[in-house]
């Protein structure tokens, strides 16, 4: 198993708890720090907001027949005060970019219930590194080496294969709830679904090629954490080892 880790990652996560009512962008599209990602649903707010800009017109309107008036004057500064503050409560129930880059990894649609903290999407940089950080049985620990070549299928994608090269081998063999925190708080949960309990394993990261990547009939970016299988080529052993096993056991590891 594996996960694709893209350096420079942000994850964006709820600044409230609430229903989504609309989202702003889509996958792969690129945003400016400040840019509205996610509104979320709040009544109460959207209610108090119309009321006080309700009243903050009224009293507009009363101030300028008479701007000498100094309780019309008081009256229009308290409601000026009430719109600000219903305001900075509907924004506060706006996800916005805290940084320019990429949507990736997107995990809301409208509908969806949030709690506070929840992961909503990644903003990644344009620029970079993809990285992938793959999970192998820690009895192959030995063979596997720096430089080698890691293969890499990635889940959903049909003839979506790419050779990384390995830069780092983690020697020290941990469990799978282990090695899957190695992949931050937000990708723990689904990378230990796929390790195998009472397994234990060894991380291996590897560099990929490019940033994107071609199936039978287009191209994509990589985000942060894609799954996928990845097998690295430990032995080979001639042909005729195959056609006659008895043989195995006189070849060199």
């Amino acid at each position: 198993s594996a996960v694709v880790m893209v350096e420079g990652s942000t994850s964006v996560t709820a600044t409230a708890s609430g229903t989504v009512e609309k989202v702003f962008v889509k996958e792969n599209e690129a945003v400016k720090k400040g840019d509205p990602l996610v509104v979320l649903a709040s009544p109460e707010a959207a209610a108090q907001l119309t009321q006080a800009e309700t009243e903050w017109r009224d009293q507009q309107v009363l101030f300028l027949f008479d701007q000498t008036d100094e309780q019309v004057r008081k009256s229009l500064k308290s409601a000026a005060t009430s719109r600000d503050h219903a305001l900075a409560l509907v924004e506060a129930r706006t996800i916005r970019a805290a940084r320019d880059g990429v949507v990736t990894n997107l995990h809301v649609k409208e509908g969806v219930a949030l709690q506070l903290g929840g992961c909503v999407m990644q903003i990644t940089d344009e620029n970079s590194e993809i990285e992938v950080l793959g999970f192998l049985p820690s009895k192959d620990s030995p063979r596997i080496r720096e430089k080698m070549g890691m293969q890499l299928d990635l889940d959903g994608y049909k003839k979506a294969r790419v050779i990384g090269s390995i830069t780092h081998v983690q020697s020290d063999a941990v469990s799978g709830s282990e090695a899957a925190k190695i992949g931050g708080e937000i990708l723990a949960e689904s990378i230990a679904k796929d390790l195998q309990a009472g397994t234990t394993w060894i991380t291996v990261r590897a560099r990929l090629p490019a940033k994107t990547f071609k199936t039978e009939h287009s191209t994509y970016r990589y985000h942060h954490g894609m799954h996928a299988t990845v097998e690295v080529k430990i032995q080979s052993k001639p042909f005729l080892a195959t056609l006659l096993p008895a043989i195995e056991k006189y070849l060199p590891d």
